[in-house]
């Protein structure tokens, strides 16, 4: 929960700047990256040995004003060893923007890894579903409020709630 305090606080902190629209950001497809922090609502036990919250780091591109491709990785928890890591590729669409404010959804695959509860090792795929509301606070950098869904076949399951803070470069 402190890591999620101090990520707010440092979202107050950069709310400060120059800003410009979404769509001057875009322009011609630019790359992006960012660092999020979740909170997990939803996760099952066996495969995420009871972890509370997840800490992610992106890397995208915006094609045009409406698609982009991002790439992120992410580790529950915060012990490595046991705790489950994903590596994931989604597709996302920039339905709504309003000067420097947004809407992205977004779906995709996850590669995932860890231990289950009685210790055994795994590896699967899963599907991600996820809806982000964005706002551009300075001239190249945005918060935003982050939801994501992850399902996969063999019980694997999370449901995360977090906010991101990213930069245009």
């Amino acid at each position: 929960m402190k890591q999620l305090f101090l990520t707010l606080l440092c979202t107050l902190c950069s709310l400060s700047g120059f800003s410009q629209s979404f769509a001057d950001v875009q322009k011609g497809g630019k790359f992006y990256s960012s660092v999020d922090e979740f909170v997990l609502f939803d996760n099952n036990p066996r495969y995420g040995r009871d972890a509370k919250s997840a800490t992610a780091l992106m890397l995208g591109y915006t094609f045009n004003k409406r698609l982009g491709l991002e790439l992120s990785g992410a580790t529950f928890g915060y012990e490595w060893k046991y705790n489950p890591r994903y590596l994931s590729l989604d597709l996302q669409s920039y339905s709504f923007s309003k000067d420097r404010v947004r809407v992205v959804t977004s779906i995709g695959l996850a590669l995932v890894q860890g231990h289950t509860n009685e210790n055994k090792e795994y590896l699967t795929t899963t599907l991600n579903l996820g809806a982000s509301l964005q706002y551009l606070c300075t001239k190249n950098s945005y918060v935003g409020l982050n939801f994501r869904k992850m399902e996969g076949r063999t019980g694997f399951n999370a449901f995360m709630m977090g906010v991101s803070f990213g930069g245009y470069f």
